[in-house]
């Protein structure tokens, strides 16, 4: 295999989706409807042809998105759970996609809202105990304040593994081009 898939960016530079193959991102390319900004080092051949495969493409006109919020700004169990570090956010024990729960620090009962400064990853035995109180009632401490994902978070989010060989080329050429994935 002469590369893997590719970060592809919306005309203005906006993370827009991942190609499943190397095959997909060369098609774009040859169909002249993304330019390659960063290559993989081992390039496709054929009988007749030498093809670099782009790693990160970047569309030549801009696609409109319904989205109306960013992925990365909603508090999803990956999002809280990659940006707190698989861990909980009161006792430090490890957690996985199956054993986390969300919570709020300042309770919904109580004005909290749901977004990402004010969610936290928590064990289950922590959040039982918090239960709809704030950490301070429920004699709890917090290990870390709540924040909105940093760039490198939002790109594992997006690779979605967190060894995939593809994540480091992909990480150089956004950090090249000074990129914000939103």
């Amino acid at each position: 295999m002469p590369g893997g898939r590719c970060l592809v960016l919306n005309a203005s530079f906006e993370f827009l989706h991942i190609t499943n193959t190397w095959f997909d991102s060369l098609r774009l390319l040859r169909r002249g409807k993304v330019t390659a900004i960063k290559n993989y080092p081992v390039p496709a051949r054929s009988e007749k042809d030498l093809a670099l495969i782009p790693a990160v493409a970047v569309l030549k006109t801009y696609i409109s998105t319904p989205r109306k919020k960013s992925h990365f700004t909603l508090p999803t169990h990956r999002n809280i759970l990659i940006r707190d570090g698989f861990k909980c956010g009161y006792c430090a024990c490890k957690l996985t996609l199956g054993t986390v729960t969300k919570d709020h620090v300042i309770p919904r009962s109580k004005g909290g809202q749901d977004v990402l400064t004010n969610v936290v990853a928590a064990c289950k035995r922590c959040n039982t105990r918090k239960a709809d109180k704030t950490p301070s009632e429920a004699g709890l401490t917090l290990l870390a304040v709540p924040r909105a994902l940093n760039e490198e978070e939002k790109l594992e989010i997006i690779v979605k593994v967190h060894k995939a060989p593809e994540r480091q080329l992909w990480k150089q050429a956004l950090d090249e081009l000074k990129v914000k994935l939103f």
